[in-house]
């Protein structure tokens, strides 16, 4: 990584996100391949945040700690809503996050990624200032057990989908953060999944630069959230380039080993170059 050609490699990261893989074998092949972050994903895939009790998370600290990885957290997303109409299952989604900021305050992660959720696709759109309000409240209290446990809240944006997404562009992105107003919270910007949006990602980009704690990278055609490799949808090696130059981790979010491959291939052959 010192070689000034390979710069971009300085924060770069691999997430868990590969379904059928361990974290030992995801950890082993970021070793292998020299990158300094890996992004823990608290799901059921990998016995997260608390099926596999404490002795999981030690195990994951020890796994860390022998790879010499820097450690980041991905709170649980599936079935989770942060921005529910239903006060119930609203409180459920953040009493399930707080466990993972209890994970990451114990591997001592930089930031803890959490997705802003969405109004169901069977409200109507007007029921989204609604949405956007819960979503706030939500925040608010999460940022309050965070800050004290001092893990940083990174607020990722959706993707264009079925539900209706509460940010689909910079404004909104940022609008939140503001409006909760904590030093605990800061933005996540995913670019695959603004690039579902027909967005320019550069200036959402630009937009996030003062809040932003981190990077999902992967590509797609621009009309759903595909998670394919590197240059094998839309997204332009220039965003990749400026994603890369931001000083933020940016972590490569693939479906497979060889897509991660293919992934570093393609950044090699296009930002080592220019």
């Amino acid at each position: 990584m010192g070689s000034n050609g390979l710069w971009w490699r300085r924060h770069l990261g691999l997430s868990v996100h590969v379904k059928d893989k361990s974290i030992e074998e995801i950890a082993a092949v970021a070793r292998e391949l020299d990158l300094p972050y890996l992004e823990i994903v608290a799901e059921r895939f990998w016995n997260l945040p608390d099926i596999g009790g404490k002795a999981r998370w030690q195990e994951i600290k020890h796994l860390l700690h022998y790879y010499k990885l820097r450690p980041l957290v991905h709170s649980s997303y599936i079935e989770i809503n942060m921005a529910s109409i239903n006060r119930h299952l609203r409180e459920a989604a953040v009493r399930q996050i707080l466990l993972c900021v209890e994970l990451a305050a114990y591997l001592q992660a930089e930031y803890l990624v959490v997705h802003a959720g969405n109004l169901n696709r069977n409200y109507p759109a007007s029921f989204l200032p609604e949405a956007r309000l819960c979503l706030q409240e939500s925040l608010e209290w999460l940022t309050a057990q965070a800050g004290a446990a001092r893990v940083t809240i990174a607020l990722e944006n959706g993707w264009n989908g079925e539900n209706h997404p509460l940010i689909c562009n910079g404004d909104e992105h940022a609008e939140l953060i503001e409006s909760v107003g904590s030093p605990t919270l800061k933005a996540f910007f995913d670019v695959g999944h603004a690039n579902t949006f027909a967005v320019d990602l550069m200036a959402y980009l630009e937009q996030l630069q003062p809040y932003l704690a981190g990077i999902h990278l992967h590509d797609n055609s621009g009309t759903k959230d595909e998670h394919l490799p590197l240059g094998g949808g839309t997204i332009h090696k220039s965003v990749y380039k400026r994603c890369l130059d931001m000083g933020v981790p940016a972590v490569l979010e693939m479906n497979s080993l060889e897509d991660i491959r293919n992934s570093l291939a393609y950044l090699e052959e296009n930002i080592t170059s220019d």
